[in-house]
């Protein structure tokens, strides 16, 4: 099933490569007329796929991202690789899901979520912008 996921994803990226590349050769080539472009081929892949934009893009990234990782194609589910997007979210992390997937195949989507939640990297301010102190209770 990922292996499919994947190839769509690469079938998707070559279609919107070449949108993007066929209008960038008839406008100018800047950061605005790539951002058109872009969006255009989005939107054409969306009215002929039935596809949301935000489905488009978890195929390309999971594409992107696991494609030249056989473990991760061979034991990822595609909902393991959406948790594994992240640019923050290293190959150290990736690796050891692969790892618990491979010990264990029923693992669930939670227990995968918490496995990444717990490696990454504490943020060192709060989401309300205030520090942690020391030595705080809860």
């Amino acid at each position: 099933m990922q292996r499919q996921a994947l190839v769509l994803g690469a079938r998707l990226k070559m279609l919107i490569d070449a949108i993007t590349s066929a209008h960038i050769r008839f406008a100018r080539d800047d950061p605005r007329n790539r951002r058109i472009a872009t969006k255009y081929a989005y939107d054409y892949v969306r009215e002929i796929f039935n596809f949301s934009h935000s489905k488009i893009r978890l195929y390309v990234h999971a594409y992107e991202k696991f494609h030249q990782n056989d473990d991760a194609v061979m034991y990822l589910r595609m909902t393991d690789m959406q948790l594994l997007l992240s640019h923050e979210i290293g190959d150290d992390i990736v690796n050891a899901v692969i790892q618990r997937r491979k010990e264990n195949p029923r693992l669930s989507t939670r227990e995968v979520k918490a496995l990444i939640i717990g490696m990454r990297p504490q943020p060192l301010v709060g989401r309300d912008g205030s520090s942690p102190s020391v030595g705080a209770q809860a």
